[in-house]
């Protein structure tokens, strides 16, 4: 699955700090390309846990990490199911659709142990 990185600066909080200036945080994006059934490249963020890969679906936005063992890939599809492949040596081990993000958090949670 080809990706291509970018690095992003986003805004993670309003509040300014005490000197009047914003926080800013970096934040690593990839671009996801050929995922099955989709139409368009993903632009996705890198998560780290089950809770920042729900917060990216929750947020529409695509999710992707990586380990000593292999990668994970979440997104929504052009349908709007959640959906989710698991890799090894750039092959497929797993995949997953599914309309409920609880079933996707589930899902999630096996294959990160598998990949750590």
């Amino acid at each position: 699955m080809p990706t291509q990185r970018r690095k992003t600066a986003a805004v993670t909080a309003a509040a300014a700090t005490g000197n009047g200036a914003l926080r800013l945080k970096r934040k690593v994006t990839v671009l996801l390309r050929g995922l099955p059934n989709t139409s368009e490249d993903r632009l996705a963020v890198w998560a780290r846990s089950v809770h920042g890969f729900i917060q990216a679906l929750r947020a529409g936005t695509a999710a992707t990490t990586a380990a000593q063992n292999g990668a994970i890939n979440v997104w929504i599809n052009d349908a709007g199911e959640f959906q989710g492949i698991a890799m090894r040596n750039q092959a497929t081990t797993a995949s997953f659709s599914t309309r409920h993000l609880s079933v996707m958090a589930l899902w999630l949670r096996l294959h990160l142990q598998e990949i750590r």
